[in-house]
């Protein structure tokens, strides 16, 4: 090998070698997206549970019963 492709081999695997790990980067990647898409998630069985229960007792108020399921 020539000595110039040895010194731009070396200074390449330098630049891998000391390049800093960005792996606790990329695993906090999106995360307050997903804590956001899970606190949504939460508040929707919420709203949806109460939608239920006020349409049961809207239905037993009125005397209609919806046909069990």
């Amino acid at each position: 090998m020539k000595p110039s492709n040895c010194l731009f081999l070396f200074c390449c695997l330098l630049l891998v070698a000391c390049t800093p790990d960005d792996s606790a980067a990329k695993a906090k990647l999106f995360e307050e997206q997903r804590a956001a898409l899970e606190k949504a998630k939460a508040v929707e069985k919420t709203v949806l549970k109460q939608a239920q229960e006020q349409q049961q007792n809207i239905d037993k108020q009125s005397g209609e019963y919806p046909p069990q399921q």
